[in-house]
């Protein structure tokens, strides 16, 4: 388990991951509170998929941990971990519909906080 006080919503510790022979995530470590926002950001190829998809179990982590509500799901089947409230839409996803005016980031976000305020 990493190490912690109070109760994480998500935490990584050390992860690494890419694909084949291309090593992407060199010992990424975060660690997100019930409530808290967390963003990702970075230009083009600098990793934020592959560190989603690789949280999410889409791809398989090389060395490292992922925490979701304080369970280890490292190398957990994506629906396993979709049981426990979280999942992955991609960016271009038409799976809901939101207003031109309204960008995806700021609905992940309000959902976020809906969620963590029960």
């Amino acid at each position: 388990m990493i190490a912690s006080i109070a109760p994480r919503a998500l935490a990584v510790g050390s992860l690494e991951g890419g694909y084949g022979g291309s090593p992407v995530l060199h010992g990424v470590t975060f660690h997100i509170g019930p409530g808290e926002i967390f963003g990702v950001l970075g230009k083009n190829g600098m990793g934020k998929t592959t560190l989603l998809k690789t949280i999410m179990g889409l791809l398989p982590p090389r060395r490292g941990q992922v925490e979701l509500l304080g369970e280890n799901v490292t190398g957990w089947p994506p629906y396993q971990i979709t049981r426990l409230g979280v999942s992955y839409i991609p960016r271009k996803s038409r799976f809901f519909r939101i207003s031109r005016w309204m960008r995806t980031s700021d609905w992940r976000c309000e959902s976020l906080r809906a969620s963590t305020s029960d």
